[in-house]
């Protein structure tokens, strides 16, 4: 008896797990159904945010400020990079995490966009097939980064540092 109990417990919740992954919330932006991992949404956009939990799914509606805009990945990376067109030998990161799919990517206008791209070649110990792979990664900040003071370029060495190291001594 008490092998079935545990064992019904266990599919319960393989079942209920399972269900959760299956039935996903519909996503509403401005009252249009979007993806929204393909959505970056600056968080300092949105006027409003409402759970409908009385659809068989649940519905979460997000309204934006007026006149917030979205760019297309493309148009955010050809604007700020040399590059004008994703092939297949690119690889995009966006605040850490790789994007398997780049079509229909949206990223709200309001965020400070910060681009670093690097191009590998020439890598002896990669497969062929990743030779001129090109990553790009891209960092969407609600603020402004100050700028960082590198001294002999190293980014270990930064000016903050150097002031607690001389606070210490004083």
């Amino acid at each position: 008896m008490r092998t079935i109990v545990v064992l019904a417990i266990i599919i319960a919740g393989t079942l209920n797990l399972y269900a959760q992954k299956q039935n996903a919330p519909h996503w509403f932006l401005n009252s249009k159904q979007i993806d929204y991992e393909k959505h970056f949404i600056n968080p300092s956009s949105i006027e409003l945010m409402r759970v409908n939990k009385e659809s068989a799914y649940g519905e979460i509606h997000i309204t934006t400020k007026p006149n917030v805009t979205f760019s297309s990945l493309l148009r955010v990376i050809s604007n700020r990079t040399n590059i004008k067109q994703l092939t297949d030998n690119a690889l995009v990161r966006i605040n850490g995490k790789s994007i398997p799919d780049t079509s229909g990517i949206l990223i709200d206008d309001s965020f400070f966009i910060y681009i670093e791209t690097d191009t590998l070649t020439n890598i002896t110990y990669l497969n062929n097939k990743f030779n001129d792979l090109v990553i790009v990664d891209i960092s969407l900040e609600t603020k402004e980064k100050k700028p960082k003071i590198l001294i002999r370029g190293n980014p270990d060495l930064m000016i903050d540092e150097l002031r607690r190291s001389t606070r210490e001594v004083e």
